[in-house]
């Protein structure tokens, strides 16, 4: 099994009431909602806090993990973790 293609979408769910914290006004969720699909047919789905880090899944990691067997966990991060970051 390999992965074909990975998608992201944005996504802002308004809360019912929102309320304020120490940044301020919080008046809903911003996440990236990621699609995993395989060659076998299978889509996977994840979840990325903030459209920023799913902006950084599209440009990098995504790339890096076209062709990898999601099954293969040490190959996926090694694809998505520089070598030296790992201690």
């Amino acid at each position: 099994m390999k992965i074909t293609a990975i998608r992201v979408t944005h996504v802002n769910v308004p809360f019912d009431a929102p309320f304020w914290w120490t940044a301020g006004l919080y008046p809903g969720a911003s996440k990236s909602v990621i699609e995993v699909e395989t060659d076998a047919g299978i889509t996977g789905l994840g979840e990325a806090p903030w459209w920023h880090f799913g902006e950084l899944i599209k440009a990098e990691i995504a790339p890096a993990l076209i062709g990898a067997d999601p099954l293969d966990l040490a190959d996926c991060e090694s694809r998505c973790v520089p070598a030296w970051q790992i201690t």
